[in-house]
């Protein structure tokens, strides 16, 4: 398959085709990594965690995955203009995670699920940093259009939900 072929989804929103099959198949082997010789009975979020860690090695594009959004992400997708949720590992996602951004229009909603992260916001009023160091079951709301960044602690990895409103609405995000 070529790099840059697309897929539409249901509602015509382009797809790349490579990136959405190496999702489902990450999902799909964590999916059948904890079975005993056993159907599972659900995709179990360690493994999940566990498989976006080792695929991300090779293509660190799959350190962070989207479950729910307008950019159908993988056949077991719930497709929503209205919401984004996705799961990240750190430091995997660092690169992309780590980059200053504001989202004008969507609040973002994290919460840790395992290991330790900083989230820095900075002031608008005098552009100081702040940071706030967040641990497993800690959870953190960004608002609109305020600028901020998800950074490994050094001595922790971290996994860790992420939640948008309206994601959808342009422009997406900004660098700032």
């Amino acid at each position: 398959m070529a790099k840059d072929k697309q897929t539409p989804s249901t509602s015509g929103k382009p797809l790349n085709d490579v990136d959405y099959h190496k999702r489902r198949k990450l999902i799909e082997k964590a999916y059948q990594s904890d079975t005993d010789g056993e159907k599972p009975k659900a995709l179990k979020l360690s493994a999940l965690i566990s498989e976006m860690r080792i695929a991300s090695q090779d293509d660190p594009s799959l350190s962070s995955i989207y479950f729910a959004g307008g950019f159908v992400d993988h056949p077991f997708f719930l497709e929503s203009e209205s919401l984004a949720a996705g799961l990240a590992v750190l430091p995997e996602d660092a690169a992309k995670a780590g980059q200053w951004k504001r989202h004008p229009h969507q609040q973002e909603f994290i919460v840790v699920l395992e290991g330790q992260l900083l989230l820095q916001e900075k002031d608008s009023s005098n552009n100081t940093v702040i940071t706030y160091p967040l641990s497993a079951s800690d959870s953190h709301l960004v608002d609109k259009n305020i600028c901020h960044r998800v950074l490994p602690d050094e001595d922790h990895t971290a996994a860790y939900i992420f939640v948008k409103s309206n994601p959808m609405q342009k422009p997406l995000g900004e660098s700032c």
